[in-house]
């Protein structure tokens, strides 16, 4: 992908990456800041970690994205993807969003109730915790974005493919 593309894609691909550089910027301030106000640093310590693992995987994503590498795409979708769908049951919990989230779900712990939740980055792993939780969740502001990369990823391959013709027609 580091070749010659349209303005229009090298845009998208800006936009893309600044999305997802702020979004896991601001996630890694914030446990960066949880872990200043902790006082308990036992497990959880790897748990933070995991979390800036995730925020650190949106950042480099996004610079990916700046940099036109061609992994740059599929990256982005994974992380995406991994934002989706937020979820706690039989104890192990996972919920991510590098950047803005809004989600809706139902919480089937006690009886059956709507969640709804929105706000900028968050993390949430659990493991063997809570075993009567059980929660999932949809990020409605991940598909439109996994819609869009995947519209990027296609204008992209008719780019390369209409480089390819023009090159054939030139020998």
């Amino acid at each position: 992908m580091n070749g010659m593309y349209s303005t229009k894609v090298v845009s998208k691909l800006r936009s893309l990456g600044a999305y997802q550089i702020v979004g896991g910027s601001i996630g890694c301030l914030i446990v960066v800041w949880a872990i200043l106000n902790n006082q308990a640093i036992d497990l959880s310590l790897f748990v933070y970690g995991l979390m800036i693992l995730f925020f650190a995987f949106s950042i480099y994503c996004g610079i990916l994205c700046f940099k036109r590498k061609v992994v740059a795409v599929k990256l982005s979708l994974i992380n995406q993807v991994l934002q989706v769908i937020g979820f706690a049951i039989f104890g192990f919990a996972f919920k991510y969003a590098a950047g803005i989230y809004v989600t809706a779900g139902i919480d089937l712990s006690e009886s059956f109730n709507f969640i709804f939740n929105a706000g900028f980055s968050r993390f949430e792993f659990a493991f063997n915790t809570d075993h009567h939780r059980l929660e999932v969740e949809l990020n409605f502001v991940a598909l439109p974005i996994i819609i869009f990369i995947e519209r990027l990823k296609n204008h992209i391959k008719v780019e390369q493919d209409e480089l390819v013709i023009s090159a054939i027609g030139k020998e």
